[in-house]
């Protein structure tokens, strides 16, 4: 009974221990740390205009409310929707926002620490909405279209919140490579991750098989 006590206090000063170095080592690396405040921009009350973290412009904005059903829908299925309850948020997408407040990407061990304490900061701030919001508002879907509600007027000549199932599957699906994902240089390849977003969006339960056999059957983009 003795050698089990001393083996669990033994065991319990080094789990001690190894946190009092996880957070000495995270409250080292809050040095420095990009404004976060600053990310309230992109998820506005009103549409309105945000100016990019790295790139010098402004761009358009809206509030949550205004992205559209559809397309919430499809970036949370896109994204893992099985991860997203109330509270929480999937922690690669606060990660990503940190990414861009970095600017240039970076194997190294103190801007990687930095960018981790940056995510966790992101989630304390910020509710799901929130980084919803202001990721879809800074998200780059290439040929210098920045943000969802101009990608709905340069891909479909409607406000994000028209979108329809399968409009809303093509942006989600092409965040994450907006040039390999591009519906106008590669349609092959546009059309099926929008197919595959369809049917996450099935598997999470926000549209039915039928309804996704539809939008599949659906043309790319509208006719010019």
């Amino acid at each position: 009974m003795r050698v089990l006590t001393k083996i669990m206090i033994v065991g319990l000063l080094a789990l001690l221990t190894t946190a009092a170095i996880g957070l000495y080592w995270l409250d080292f690396y809050s040095s420095d740390l990009p404004n976060i405040d600053q990310l309230a921009q992109f998820a506005p009350s009103q549409a309105g205009k945000a100016t990019l973290e790295c790139t010098p412009r402004q761009v358009n904005v809206i509030p949550y409310s205004s992205l559209g059903n559809n397309l919430i829908l499809a970036f949370r299925a896109a994204e893992g929707g099985s991860s997203y309850t109330t509270g929480k948020y999937h922690p690669s997408i606060s990660w990503r926002i940190a990414l861009r407040l970095f600017c240039q990407p970076s194997p190294e061990l103190n801007q990687q620490l930095r960018e981790l304490r940056t995510s966790i900061q992101l989630n304390r701030r910020y509710s799901s909405d929130q980084l919803t919001a202001i990721y879809l508002n800074g998200a780059y879907f290439g040929d210098d279209i920045w943000g969802a509600q101009t990608a709905a007027h340069n891909f479909f000549h409607k406000d994000s919140n028209d979108l329809g199932p399968p409009e809303a599957a093509l942006l989600a699906g092409m965040i994450r490579s907006p040039a390999y994902y591009s519906p106008i240089k590669h349609p092959d390849r546009a059309l099926g991750r929008r197919n595959e977003v369809l049917d996450a969006m099935t598997a999470a339960g926000n549209i039915s098989a039928t309804d996704a056999a539809t939008a599949k059957m659906s043309s790319l983009l509208p006719a010019q």
